[in-house]
């Protein structure tokens, strides 16, 4: 199966686009020059658009930074929207994906061997 490359690019500082404040570390997402999102975890929220649009859960995802040829992150695009990040007490660290109704997202997932 083709992997797909996620791109992602750090927002600029005064972008007019945001209504919002920048921030650091937050990036947009792009497939080839499809923009997929706008977040601090691009590549999880990538995985989830794509999955959304019926890319099948065992598609290999791929994620590189605007102007590297450099693999920084491997995936399937099931396993990636399947997750997030929190933050907290302690470490960062992979947790479920919930949405903002509080609702767990079941993205089907292919458990490697």
């Amino acid at each position: 199966m083709t992997p797909i490359i996620i791109t992602i690019a750090p927002i600029p500082p005064m972008d007019p686009q945001m209504s919002e404040r920048p921030g650091p570390h937050r990036f947009d997402a792009f497939m080839g020059d499809r923009w997929l999102c706008r977040s601090w975890t691009p590549f999880l929220a990538g995985a989830r658009v794509l999955a959304a649009d019926g890319v099948p859960p065992e598609t290999p995802l791929l994620m590189r930074h605007v102007g590297s040829d450099t693999i920084a992150l491997i995936s399937t695009v099931g396993a990636a929207a399947a997750l997030t990040v929190r933050e907290g007490d302690g470490p960062m660290r992979f947790t479920r994906f919930q949405s903002f109704d509080g609702r767990q997202k079941h993205v089907r997932s292919q458990r490697v061997a």
